[in-house]
């Protein structure tokens, strides 16, 4: 979506606000239309999204994501649909092995490939039937599934849009993957890739898939602009109710339910900024870190050149340092999920000359005696992403496993602290307020942090002195600053760390 587009829609330009309809309508339509199987009713959700969208455009950090984050308002609506009119939770009563789980873990990277026809398939047999499947599946279910193989959203977005664990979002994808592939066993169609193009084949054929431009345009301007998303709500919550042309279904979601996802889910969109900006560095082929570390033995200057692969859990990195033992020396990894490969030389490297033969065995973080070994976690990307997500990568997980044991005797103990800080800096973040200079998205806010009492038990600290200071460019994360005063003469990733990402090739 063009930038300028996004710019002069923010000015309630109605052509630009028309245009941003004309190209988003058709995909918003089907995708709530698959979901709720009525197509007056997918309309009305997509009407109020829209109107949700261009009212709260200022909530929008960077306008090159515009149709993701439109196809979250549309997701969240759409919960609060299925939610209004069942009182529905997830479908506990069906049964996931851990079979099925492995297999939907598996083919993770297979069932987002392109899907190809031979010709011996019937096509229209294939379509029948996956339509039959997807009509025994619960609406949430189909929620789900539309959005990881229709919206391409990750299971983390799903899980925190739903308001349930990764892992039920997992078990939901995966029950409907096997009553999917079980299904179309006899079609000889291997992997759910077929799944998206028969939901974009669908799509493009679908007539009618129009909402009213002049009712987005007249509500809009009928709300005043506002200063915060608070201002106002009781106001926005009359004008809605008192329109005569409104039908129940709008009603139903301007109730209670929907004025909890104003407060709530976009008000949550910094730590869902911040994490997708994240993300998208792994979309990159390579990109550079240039990095200092204040520690008790004064500053050390890093840089990290990290080279991505097809499978995000597997990179390249070439490090150096000025640690004065480690002038001089070239550290090379490879890094696939838990564990990692190194060599080290005094030939220059860089990303394009990586000698794959010089690799030792596989390490993974882990202990022995008093010391942690085989843990190069400044070289890797769980440090920024622990420190920018609090969401662990596999890498990271093997550490804190090993930190655990070491530190604390529990392998699990430093993984639950996470997950508890994670909450906790989630709404650190989303009370602190993004300022914008020139393209540059700035955020600074206070960090959670956690210890343990003599019985091991975690406690934790809403907001500490720690800090963390996020820059954001186009979509991606530029700078990290971390600033963590000394306690008690203990450091945590050194007391103040700095990372620019820089050098970007896409």
């Amino acid at each position: 979506m063009e930038k300028d587009l996004i710019n002069r829609a923010r000015k309630k330009d109605v052509q630009a606000i028309s245009e941003i309809v004309q190209k988003t309508q058709r995909k918003a339509i089907y995708f709530a239309y698959k979901v709720v199987n009525d197509e007056a009713l997918a309309k009305d959700i997509v009407l109020q999204s829209y109107i949700l969208a261009f009212q709260n455009l200022n909530q929008l950090m960077d306008d090159g994501i515009f149709e993701h984050w439109f196809g979250r308002i549309v997701s969240e609506q759409l919960l609060n649909q299925i939610e209004y009119e069942k009182s529905s939770s997830l479908n506990s009563s069906f049964y996931v092995d851990e079979e099925d789980r492995i297999e939907f873990d598996a083919n993770v990277r297979n069932d987002k490939m392109p899907f190809k026809f031979e010709s011996f398939m019937n096509v229209q047999k294939i379509q029948d039937t996956t339509q039959s499947v997807l009509n025994l599946l619960t609406e949430k279910q189909r929620l789900m599934l539309m959005m990881y193989y229709f919206e391409n959203m990750s299971i983390f977005e799903i899980a925190d849009i739903v308001g349930v664990s990764e892992n039920a979002v997992k078990d939901n994808l995966a029950y409907a993957r096997k009553k999917i592939m079980n299904t179309l066993s006899d079609a000889n169609v291997k992997s759910m890739a077929f799944l998206s193009w028969f939901l974009n084949d669908q799509m493009s054929k679908m007539i009618s898939c129009h909402v009213s431009v002049d009712t987005i345009v007249e509500a809009i301007s009928c709300i005043p602009q506002q200063v915060g998303i608070y201002d106002n709500m009781s106001g926005i919550l009359g004008w809605w109710l008192r329109k005569t042309a409104i039908s129940k279904a709008l009603i139903v979601v301007l109730s209670m339910t929907l004025m909890s996802f104003i407060l709530g889910a976009l008000s949550d969109s910094n730590y869902n900024t911040i994490v997708k900006a994240t993300e998208k560095l792994d979309t990159l082929e390579s990109f550079h870190i240039k990095g200092v570390q204040h520690t008790q033995n004064g500053d050390i200057d890093f840089d990290v050149y990290i080279k991505n692969t097809d499978d995000i859990d597997e990179y390249y990195a070439v490090a150096t340092t000025t640690i004065p033992e480690e002038v001089g020396y070239y550290y090379v990894f490879h890094y696939k999920d838990n564990q990692c490969q190194k060599y080290i030389t005094t030939t220059p490297v860089d990303l394009n000359s990586i000698d794959g033969s010089q690799f030792g065995e596989y390490l993974t973080p882990s202990t022995n005696g008093n010391d942690l070994v085989d843990c190069y976690i400044l070289s890797s990307k769980s440090i920024y992403k622990e420190l920018l997500t609090m969401q662990p990568d596999s890498y990271d997980i093997a550490l804190l496993k090993a930190c655990g044991i070491l530190f604390n005797g529990d392998e699990n103990l430093r993984i639950r602290a996470v997950d508890k800080v994670r909450v906790l800096d989630k709404e650190n973040i989303n009370e602190a307020n993004f300022e914008r200079d020139g393209d540059i998205k700035r955020i600074k806010y206070n960090l959670a942090l956690w210890k343990t009492d003599n019985s091991n038990e975690i406690i934790t600290e809403q907001k500490s002195d720690s800090s963390n200071m996020v820059e954001i460019r186009d979509g991606y994360i530029t700078h990290l600053e971390l600033n963590d005063p000394i306690d008690g003469g203990q450091y945590y990733y050194g007391s103040y760390l700095k990372m620019d990402f820089i050098d970007f090739v896409e």
